[in-house]
């Protein structure tokens, strides 16, 4: 956090000399972080389906599928089995592993490795899913698509932490070409993004920043100490409290969720759609109205909304 603030003082002074204009490089770039972040969403979307048809349970978890051929009879926790549970939770759990590693790569090697580690383990993981004649396979590409779509988010999200998010981004980038001393391909690259030669004074304040950064002894150590600590708890706080509303197991559980209610057939389908539509509503209405509200308008309200509908 004092980085990004340190970071923003250097680059005032020059920023009315920056240049540029939208890329097809800064677009493509711009897809492609958007693109890792769903990946994570879609796999809840489609996993929560798979989970709710016969013939995956009937070849995988035939005894979820026993009891659900006897939900007439007996609606209690048919879907209750370790197996299922383990193949549901491990694309999480590999995923949170996942992220650990991903930072020390991504900061001694670039985003471009870690996302290509990150892709590469996602496509191990769908080809043994689509390939899964046994339950080893299953998991053992679930866990493959967690270890990838951690690698995914923890690369492609952490642009998102801060409002100067691309400059931050970009002066990662030059810092890591300052490291192997070859400033000049860290300059074709900001060229290349601006779409002009003339990036002077954006450049001057990236290896600014870059010096900065590289002068932070012990980063961890740092945020630890008292004048961090706000900007950590929240860090820390926000997602762990949204993700304990259950809306994750909400989501992924939603087709076998209206289907022990008793919605059948298309029913059923519009349910589940109908809550993915709401959440991607509720994320456009964030940012259209994000910059003009602010943060904080959002996420109390966004936290109201949360309260009464788990007192509810």
């Amino acid at each position: 956090m004092c980085f990004s603030i340190t970071a923003a003082g250097v680059a005032k002074d020059r920023a009315e000399q920056y240049q540029g204009k939208v890329t097809g490089y800064v677009i493509i770039a711009c897809i492609v972080a958007a693109v890792g972040g769903s990946i994570f969403g879609y796999d809840i979307g489609i996993s929560g389906g798979v989970t709710s048809m016969d013939a995956f349970l009937k070849k995988f978890f035939p005894s979820v599928y026993e009891k659900k051929m006897h939900s007439h009879e007996n609606n209690y926790c048919k879907f209750n089995d370790q197996g299922l549970a383990a193949f549901t939770s491990s694309l999480y759990l590999a995923g949170l592993v996942a992220t650990l590693f991903a930072s020390p790569v991504t900061q001694n090697y670039g985003r471009r490795i870690s996302i290509i580690c990150g892709g590469f383990s996602f496509l191990v993981g769908a080809a043994l899913n689509a390939a899964a004649v046994n339950f080893a396979m299953l998991l053992s590409g679930r866990i493959m698509l967690g270890v990838g779509i951690g690698f995914v988010i923890r690369t492609s999200r952490c642009t998102s932490i801060f409002n100067d998010s691309w400059r931050y981004s970009a002066s990662r980038n030059t810092k890591q070409l300052n490291r192997t001393r070859i400033k000049g391909k860290g300059r074709k690259v900001l060229e290349r993004i601006r779409g002009t030669q003339n990036v002077d004074a954006e450049f001057e304040d990236m290896i600014d920043v870059s010096e900065l950064a590289n002068a932070v002894k012990h980063p961890f150590r740092n945020i630890l100490k008292k004048r961090n600590r706000p900007q950590l708890v929240m860090a820390i706080c926000m997602p762990m409290f949204q993700i304990l509303t259950g809306i994750n197991s909400i989501l992924f559980y939603a087709p076998v969720l209206f289907q022990s209610m008793g919605f059948k057939g298309n029913a059923l389908l519009y349910s589940s759609a109908l809550t993915g539509a709401v959440l991607a509503l509720s994320t456009l209405v964030s940012i259209a109205t994000v910059d003009k509200l602010g943060r904080g308008v959002l996420l109390i309200g966004g936290g109201i909304q949360m309260i009464i509908c788990q007192v509810s």
